[in-house]
């Protein structure tokens, strides 16, 4: 759980027994195939816990950064699947989802994203792409995990798509990144920040 950039030594006890951040947000959720759902303002670590991921998982990622205007057609050909409306049998259309070799998937702000791009992130999340009523399977040997982060605020942050109690309990953890019980640590800060005069995030290390 020590690879990657992101830094957050906070510990937390589960069970009576005592995990740091890290371990709760990066090594729990891709053992167990959790969806994350990360809330909270900006500087928190979000992109640089979605750099760390991408470097996690090489080539089988996909990520996405939510916006009003991001439409479905937009989504379907980042994972190759934006063929499957010429598919006239159900063996094309498992031909196509066959190939999307994707585990992770991350989206930025997904609650900038209308409501049926995030119920397909949501889907995807879960490792299912459904197809005229028919679910089909994605994901590498049946594995696939999903975060997203998100800016909830209220009211202080503008362009922000509702997400309905159905969609946000398929997120399997929802940690609020600037509560102080999560947040990172003093020591943290000192070795993020004395360490660089860059303030950018950390690309994605293989």
């Amino acid at each position: 759980s020590q690879k990657g950039t992101y830094q957050n030594s906070r510990s937390m006890t589960l069970g009576g027994i005592p995990y740091t951040m890290r371990e709760v947000l990066l090594a729990a959720p891709l053992i167990a195939a959790l969806n994350v759902y990360l809330v909270g303002g900006t500087g928190e670590g979000k992109t640089q816990l979605a750099n760390d991921l991408a470097g996690f998982f090489g080539q089988q990622y996909c990520y996405s950064e939510g916006r009003p205007d991001f439409e479905l057609a937009e989504l379907l050909k980042q994972v190759n699947l934006h063929k499957v409306r010429s598919a006239k049998t159900d063996r094309e259309v498992v031909e196509l989802t066959e190939n999307v070799r994707i585990a992770l998937y991350y989206v930025d702000e997904l609650n900038r994203c209308p409501p049926i791009v995030q119920n397909y992130f949501f889907n995807f999340f879960d490792a299912k792409f459904t197809h005229n009523g028919k679910f089909y399977s994605l994901g590498v040997d049946g594995y696939s995990v999903g975060y997203a982060s998100g800016n909830l605020g209220d009211g202080a942050y503008i362009g922000i798509e509702h997400s309905d109690r159905a969609l946000k309990d398929r997120m399997h953890l929802i940690v609020k990144l600037d509560d102080p019980d999560n947040s990172t640590t003093e020591e943290n800060d000192w070795q993020i920040f004395g360490g660089t005069k860059n303030p950018r995030t950390k690309m994605p290390q293989s």
